[in-house]
């Protein structure tokens, strides 16, 4: 069994409009490259980035129930699905507030062993150097 936190970077009406307004700026930036992935600098440098911003939040709590081995890569797939309402019914989902679906830019933490995944256009990533704080209220 695995769990795992996923981080989005939701898009409120305040976020819309310090974006739209500075379209040039560094927070814009950040938020854009995220979208797309396709920054020269690599998605290590690109999640960075966003997390300086403050562009992440946690989203959803995904519960991978099965007593089958699985591969990493095979769960971050179900994942993906669950996260665009197109899941298999094997993980249990609890979302932590209202969020878009699962896109490019988004992160997942497998909490079993700390490891961070970002959804690339095409398949996912493993983040080498990433560090989340997990704060519960």
């Amino acid at each position: 069994m695995q769990s795992y936190l996923i981080y989005q970077r939701p898009m409120d009406n305040e976020l819309k409009d310090i974006i739209n307004e500075n379209r040039n700026r560094p927070l814009a930036t950040a938020y854009y490259d995220t979208v797309t992935m396709l920054d020269e600098d690599g998605p290590e440098d690109t999640v960075r980035r966003a997390l300086m911003y403050s562009l992440y939040q946690p989203t959803m709590f995904m519960h991978y129930a099965t007593t089958e081995k699985s591969l990493e890569s095979t769960r971050l797939e179900e994942i993906f699905d669950e996260g665009n309402n197109y899941g298999s019914g094997i993980i249990t989902t609890t979302h932590l507030m209202q969020h878009p679906v699962m896109a490019v830019g988004d992160l997942a933490i497998n909490l079993l062993d700390d490891r961070v995944f970002v959804c690339m256009p095409n398949g996912w990533h493993q983040m080498v150097e990433a560090s989340l704080d997990v704060n519960v209220y």
